[in-house]
């Protein structure tokens, strides 16, 4: 009896598992149903400026680690961008030494050769401060502690005061980040718990940060700027508790929180965004902190997807994902490294190829071309589906809308039925380009009284359509 009963019991609680499970084995198999598009755009739902957070860019450290940038300035000023993302700036530009007495000594000549590309394009530089350079280093070696804390702090201050020094080069708005993925390069962590092995207790990352913003708070003469991290390779909630609470305990300011992510499926950049606010919700004192994402792409290997469609498709339907929830996305990377044989497409990330293989353009780098044709109002877009996406704005009469069908398996066609809703009555000139075939319709339709224009489109995968519709 009391096995029997034992057998009810297991049953009970087993059944509704194993049922569950069957359930969700065959939602796999099939594939998860998914909700087409239906896109309204509500020409008079204005919700505010249009947040122009992907006029960012990154330039890893393809040259030897610097990022030379003068050869494809023009290319690049057509972006737009607000802010350009170097990294290696202490160890790949000479720009530590020690003399023949022992002490440190300074030459900013070939970093602020760089900076100087990054203002003429019209931006600013966002810096990482990494890494270690050789000389401070322990063991010489760039991604080690310093041999000085005192040193580190130094060259810090020295660094704010260079290029937000009212004396120097007399930038506002900068941006310092402590570090570049300290997670990866260099194994930074947030402590040694006993049971961790392989732990080193002399890379914690609260070590650096606070002696980067000691060196920070003594900068002197120096206009605004903006300081923080950690630049891990992934939104990590241990990350984000140690360092806000270590701030928070040591009174050391932190003006924004940046990670890295590079995913193929847009929905994971979503799910980063919404777990970090949720982490930031646990602490009430940094809730509108800038939430960063400082590197950003489809893959961090190389890949064919790079150098086609793929990728300028993924960078839209992305980019509508971090919309007025992030404050800024830097896209990794603004050029490729030179191949080795000579190839000027090789998988690489960059937007533009090596300017020795043409600077040639990428689906992508025209990607970034077409947002910059938005607007600057940020109009109302219902009926995205699962796969497409949309992005609406207003400049004065003219309404544009940006629409992408991205699915990262490649296979999603849909019929696209398009409405323009708000319209005043009276004659407009409806234009439609497709990113791969050019201009595929141009018309003059006149609205009837209920202000409607519709039109019913094909998508098929990776395709980004670009609809502008404006008064006669």
């Amino acid at each position: 009896m009391r096995s029997r009963i034992f057998i009810l019991v297991l049953l009970l609680v087993f059944l509704p598992l194993f049922l569950r499970a069957v359930n969700e084995g065959i939602k796999l198999k099939l594939g998860a149903e998914t909700i087409p598009a239906n896109i309204v755009v509500d020409a008079k739902g204005i919700l505010g400026p249009m947040p122009d957070l992907w006029r960012a860019l990154a330039q890893g450290g393809e040259d030897e680690g610097r990022a030379e940038l003068g050869a494809i300035t023009g290319a690049v000023a057509e972006l737009g961008p607000k802010y350009i993302r170097i990294d290696h700036i202490f160890d790949a530009y000479g720009l530590v030494s020690r003399n023949s007495s022992g002490s440190l000594a300074y030459n900013w000549e070939e970093l602020d050769r760089v900076v100087a590309d990054i203002l003429a394009v019209g931006a600013l530089p966002f810096f990482s401060l990494s890494y270690m350079p050789p000389a401070m280093a322990k063991d010489g070696n760039p991604i080690n502690a310093p041999t000085s804390w005192t040193d580190w702090q130094d060259l810090v201050r020295q660094t704010i005061e260079h290029f937000s020094g009212k004396e120097n080069k007399n930038l506002s708005g900068v941006y310092y980040e402590v570090w570049n993925e300290p997670d990866l390069f260099g194994g930074w962590n947030m402590g040694c718990p006993v049971f961790r092995i392989g732990c080193d207790p002399g890379k914690s990352y609260k070590t650096l940060y606070y002696h980067s913003l000691v060196g920070a708070g003594r900068a002197a003469n120096v206009n605004p700027f903006k300081i923080g991290g950690p630049a891990t390779t992934g939104a990590y909630p241990s990350w984000v508790d140690a360092l806000l609470n270590f701030c928070l305990e040591n009174h050391l300011r932190i003006d924004f929180f940046s990670w890295h992510r590079y995913s193929r499926n847009p929905l994971v950049f979503e799910e980063d965004i919404r777990r970090m606010e949720t982490y930031l919700e646990r602490h009430p004192e940094y809730v509108h902190l800038e939430k960063i994402i400082s590197e950003w792409g489809s893959d961090s290997e190389n890949s064919s997807v790079h150098d086609g469609i793929f990728d300028a498709a993924h960078s839209i339907a992305s980019i509508r994902k971090f919309l007025a929830r992030i404050d800024l996305a830097f896209a990794f990377e603004v050029k490729d490294g030179l191949s080795k044989d000579g190839r000027p497409f090789w998988g690489r990330w960059g937007l533009l190829t090596h300017e020795n293989s043409g600077a040639q353009e990428k689906p992508r780098y025209r990607a970034f071309v077409w947002l910059g044709r938005l607007g600057p109002e940020r109009l109302s877009v219902s009926g995205e589906g699962t796969f497409v996406s949309a992005l609406a704005t207003k400049s004065e009469e003219r309404t544009v809308l940006l629409v992408v069908n991205f699915d990262p398996a490649g296979k999603n066609l849909e019929n696209l039925p398009v409405t323009f809703t708000g319209l005043s009555p009276g004659r407009y000139h409806l234009e439609v380009e497709d990113f791969s075939r050019g201009k595929i319709l141009s018309e003059e339709i006149t609205t009837a009284a209920s202000g409607v224009i519709g039109r019913m489109l094909p998508l098929p995968p990776h395709a980004i359509l670009l609809f502008e519709l404006s008064p006669l």
